[in-house]
């Protein structure tokens, strides 16, 4: 059995062929996969539309995993009834796969992307109410925290995250990117690391109140009803009712329940003009991404197209003016706007 790209692996487990019909696996990157603590899941390889058996229990070694780097194996699959052990594994070895430098800054930033999506989607994918459990909690605030130190420790990581954002509107990536861009900002300012960790919560629930409204409305392909859109504007407000049922730092509530009001009072849904300066910086990130995102309604703008729309609202006074300039200075250092 061999992988042709770069040449033959030399190293390999036993291998065996399955046969599952393909709904039942499902695709994982190669560097997710780490043995140090040894697995409970298989894993396997695609052949053309055979899934071979590559792995079993703590057989795959760090030596393997770079064999399937070196030979560009883009996926490896698990079968689909053993997520729930494979998600275990990576919350334990999260950590360590994003400082392991011999890891390129690439790969462990899609890292990141790619567990932090499956997180979100895991409380944004429940109905309303949602992640009222501690353990839900815990672990998103552990993907908070590991990812911000990675973050820290790696400043081109927000370069890295330039070709791997998806810009097909989902509401779990959205908070993920959301998150990133406030992280980036804030960083620039100077704040308090545990003050970034309640900031980067708020960050990843600042939408929570959508799982309350209608999916057909959320998706709709056209234009709001002005009735549809009112109900759209509770979501702060459902949002912050969730904050209330697990407890949440009074910081991170804030970016749930302040993310749409405005520096002129024009926002909503409490129409205040008194916004913390972290939920100014979060407020800018969401309008970004949200206008550079495809949306069922609008089409996706371009970064330099976005900044213009939102250069507007900041000369009318709705949107933070250093913030923005802070924002602007990232992207163009990053050469997402160049």
């Amino acid at each position: 059995f061999h992988v042709v790209s770069r040449g033959h692996m030399s190293e390999r487990p036993q291998v065996c062929e399955r046969s599952m019909p393909e709904q039942n696996y499902l695709a994982i990157p190669p560097l997710l996969i780490l043995n140090d603590d040894g697995r409970d899941f298989e894993v396997f390889m695609k052949l053309r539309k055979d899934y071979i058996l590559y792995a079993k229990g703590d057989v795959l070694t760090k030596k393997h995993r770079e064999i399937l780097y070196n030979n560009e194996v883009k996926s490896l699959y698990i079968k689909a009834e053993e997520k729930d052990s494979y998600e275990k594994h990576i919350d334990k070895n999260f950590a360590r796969i994003l400082h392991d430098k011999e890891i390129p800054l690439e790969e462990r930033t899609k890292v990141f992307y790619e567990h932090g999506s499956n997180v979100a989607q895991s409380i944004y994918g429940k109905n309303f109410p949602v992640i009222v459990d501690k353990a839900a909690l815990k672990k998103l605030k552990q993907f908070v925290e590991i990812s911000f130190v990675f973050f820290a420790q790696n400043k081109n990581a927000f370069r890295s995250l330039r070709s791997i954002i998806s810009h097909n509107y989902k509401t779990y990536t959205h908070c993920i990117h959301v998150m990133a861009y406030t992280y980036f900002i804030l960083n620039e300012m100077h704040l308090d690391e545990k003050l970034l960790v309640k900031i980067g919560l708020g960050a990843m629930l600042h939408d929570i109140g959508k799982t309350a409204i209608p999916n057909a409305i959320l998706d709709k392909p056209a234009r709001l009803t002005p009735e549809e859109f009112e109900l759209v504007k509770t979501h702060p407000v459902k949002g912050m009712s969730i904050c209330q049922l697990i407890n949440l730092p009074h910081i991170s509530a804030n970016c749930v329940l302040f993310h749409h009001e405005k520096l002129d009072g024009s926002g909503y849904p409490a129409m205040t003009r008194d916004i913390p300066d972290y939920v100014r910086a979060m407020t800018l990130a969401d309008i970004y991404d949200a206008l550079v995102s495809e949306r069922p309604y609008n089409k996706a703008f371009s970064p330099f197209e976005a900044l213009k729309i939102m250069r507007k609202d900041v000369e009318r006074g709705k949107l933070d003016q250093d913030i923005y300039k802070i924002f602007v200075g990232l992207l163009s250092q990053s050469q997402i706007i160049a």
